[in-house]
């Protein structure tokens, strides 16, 4: 045979072709296979994946409930928070059924702000390879619903010209700056904190030549209801709001020390009588190692109470039923490394012209020693008085102040007027002390989502 005829010669050329056509679709249909593998591979992982985020939100979710049950004397009470900036504690509570989630300790990372992780699982028996799911986020938290306002009014505050409103830290030995810290002109604006936030959950009116240095928080309702919330001059040029204005947020619990509707102090049998109506020539010193009570108390023009509140960890309580007034020139000097708490239920409670309050000078401006306590549905008025620092804290009293040189703390109540020439210094150690038994999240971060 010749070579012509070898490449004339068509048998088997069909076999040839059909192996050839039945590889290529061979190829075709194992490529489509591992590529629908592949992607029900992805497909099942991203599942899984959103599966163990899901399960980490709800660790996250689950925190912020047992936490607050804790804070609020409704649980099991095993739990506290940490108390220093950098110290840990483990978070005590198992997962519930049903759930497949891992909480981290819980660090205390500033002045209440927490942090912790949440870590959440997820997986299916008898699922293809690579079908676990983990999901890892971390949070930060922090307790509100205290004194985190420098001034709070439950349905209105109004400010007045030239009110000034600073921040400060007690704790920082720089804060307020002196020497002249009630000039609010030649003051160091650039020292304040910037969290002398104003709140209600009713309206907020701020007049001209103020200036604040935090937010106006305001509670929402509807939009329609909001429109209002927040009023200002609009032809104000002299109005100064550093932080933001008509931030909206839920209703804040107007009396979170739940003192509304107390009236006597009966129940406090261990407290003895104090002279109710104070004019005499010399100081009346009252002693750490009893509490004391009487009706009314009066301190006539320019006569001194002194309060020894004993040793550093002492609480020293006086408990008034009726109207409490410090007349001009009047006061009320506090010695001692204790606290302070002054409990009042009815009539007014007024600070007249140039009383003062007086702290130790090592702690002049620390807010967090006193606290004004009072249930009373009258008025709390500071008439062109001298300093004060401390707490008034009155949820259901309508609250003035006039004229004042210097206010350093902050002020709770149900209605609160400022007027003309005031100053108050907002102290964020009360954050600290009275930080309330609800949790919010300040940041949340996906760390790792696989």
């Amino acid at each position: 045979m010749g070579i012509l005829n070898l490449f004339k010669n068509e048998k088997g050329f069909v076999f040839v072709v059909s192996m050839m056509l039945l590889g290529i679709l061979i190829i075709l249909a194992t490529t489509g296979y591992y590529m629908t593998r592949s992607e029900q591979y992805t497909s099942r992982n991203f599942l899984v994946s959103k599966m163990a985020f899901y399960d980490a939100e709800a660790g996250i979710q689950y925190v912020r409930e047992m936490v607050e049950t804790d804070l609020k004397g409704c649980g099991p009470g095993v739990f506290s928070l940490p108390s220093n900036i950098d110290d840990i504690v483990s978070f005590p509570y198992s997962t519930p059924s049903g759930n497949n989630f891992k909480i981290s300790n819980i660090r205390k990372t500033g002045p209440n702000e927490y942090e912790f992780k949440s870590t959440g699982f997820s997986h299916k028996e008898n699922s293809l390879p690579f079908s676990r799911g983990k999901a890892e986020i971390t949070v930060t938290m922090k307790r509100t619903g205290g004194m985190n306002y420098a001034v709070f009014g439950n349905t209105e505050v109004k400010i007045k010209s030239a009110m000034d409103i600073f921040s400060y830290n007690s704790a920082d030995s720089l804060a307020p700056p002196l020497p002249n810290p009630y000039d609010a002109i030649t003051f160091d604006k650039s020292l304040s904190t910037g969290r002398a936030d104003i709140a209600s959950n009713g309206t907020i009116t701020v007049k001209q030549n103020s200036y604040i240095d935090g937010d106006i928080h305001v509670y929402y309702v509807s939009a329609d209801n909001n429109a209002d919330a927040f009023t200002s001059d609009p032809k104000n040029k002299t109005l100064h709001i550093q932080g933001n204005t008509n931030l909206e947020h839920d209703r804040i619990n107007p009396d979170p020390f739940n003192i509304s509707g107390i009236t006597d102090f009966s129940s406090n049998s261990d407290a003895i009588m104090v002279t109710s109506h104070y004019n005499a020539s010399n100081e009346l010193t009252l002693n750490a190692s009893q509490n004391y009570f009487n009706s009314d108390l009066v301190v006539e023009n320019n006569q001194k109470i002194i309060i020894d509140t004993g040793s550093s960890g002492n609480n020293f309580h006086t408990y008034f039923e009726g109207i409490v007034e410090f007349k001009a020139g009047s006061t009320l000097e506090i010695i001692g490394d204790g606290h302070l708490t002054i409990h009042h239920t009815k009539g007014d409670f007024r600070i007249k012209n140039g009383c003062n309050f007086i702290q130790p000078p090592s702690v002049e401006f620390d807010s967090t020693r006193l606290i004004i306590l009072s249930s009373s549905t009258d008025k709390i008025e500071l008439m062109h008085s001298g300093t004060f620092t401390g707490l008034i804290y009155s949820p259901d009293a309508s609250l003035q102040i006039h004229y004042s040189k210097g206010l350093y703390g902050a002020i709770w109540s149900n209605t609160a007027f400022l007027q003309v020439d005031d100053v108050i210094f907002y102290d964020t150690g009360l954050a600290e002390k009275y930080p309330g038994n609800e949790i919010v999240f300040t940041s949340w971060f996906n760390h790792r989502l696989e």
